[in-house]
């Protein structure tokens, strides 16, 4: 009797294993060790992938203008090149209307070839869109008709990308290394995007992030602010109102950097960032 008694009653050390923390926590960490390797692993691999995205991106030829590029970097590598290849180099600007950015209403593109004269040898170009003529931005000034180094052509909107296509797959088929500068040069590439993509071969260069590190200050500058900083510039403010003469301009100003960036530059200051 007292062993059929024993055998109905309940074994307590185990109902109390069963009901003690220390089991909860064991399985709990049984059931979530795979969970958390997974989501570690999963990140692991991310990171790896934006790791080597950025890589990838710091000077792939074509591609959108990514933040951790140093452009001054890239610049007094070319600088140094030139001595044994020419590198072309080619600004371009463009005006959208105000209240429509997909609007263009004027495209300037100047040309310069490291083995030429700085100045004298530099093309320029300026084309007003027809089509959009008679878009008057209200915020943003702007005058097609000053333009001061060539003469302005019109053309249709259906036209802008076999224009550009023309000069710079011609400056690519030559087989020079080429080099397309802007002050802002994503936003340029952004605005025309729908109208015409850069080559693939082409390096980005943004003259105002070269500024910035030059000049080691991280706020953001208009292109007069920095003809105005840069030694030996010299320029019209009234003139800065066409984009024609902004990318001459803007190609004058990397021609400047692109001698200051052979000199030493002086340690950044902390808290210095692109």
């Amino acid at each position: 009797m007292e062993s059929r008694t024993s055998l109905l009653t309940p074994d307590t050390s185990l109902v109390r294993k069963l009901s003690s923390p220390a089991w909860y926590y064991t399985a709990l960490r049984m059931i979530g060790w795979p969970v958390i390797y997974f989501f570690s692993w999963a990140k692991l691999i991310n990171n790896i992938w934006d790791a080597s995205s950025r890589i990838v991106c710091v000077n792939r030829p074509g591609q959108k203008h990514h933040e951790g590029v140093n452009d001054s970097e890239i610049l007094s590598n070319l600088w140094r090149e030139s001595k044994n290849q020419v590198i072309t180099y080619a600004s371009i600007d463009v005006h959208a209307w105000d209240l429509d950015q997909s609007k263009i209403t004027d495209i300037g593109v100047s040309t310069w070839d490291s083995n030429t004269i700085e100045q004298s040898d530099i093309v320029s170009y300026h084309w007003q869109i027809k089509d959009n003529t008679a878009l008057k931005n209200k915020c943003i000034p702007n005058n097609p008709d000053i333009f001061t180094f060539e003469g302005t052509k019109l053309i249709d909107n259906n036209q802008v990308a076999p224009i550009l296509d023309d000069i710079f797959e011609h400056l690519v088929a030559e087989g020079q290394k080429l080099a397309i500068v802007g002050h802002g040069i994503q936003q340029t590439i952004d605005v025309l995007k729908h109208h015409w993509q850069p080559p693939d071969s082409a390096i980005l260069l943004d003259t105002q992030r070269i500024w910035k590190i030059q000049q080691q200050q991280s706020q953001q500058v208009t292109l007069e602010e920095a003809l105005s900083t840069t030694s030996g510039l010299v320029y019209d403010e009234h003139l800065l109102h066409n984009v024609g003469n902004k990318a001459r301009y803007t190609l004058n100003l990397l021609q400047a950097q692109g001698t200051l960036s052979r000199k030493p530059q002086r340690k950044a200051r902390e808290g210095y960032h692109d």
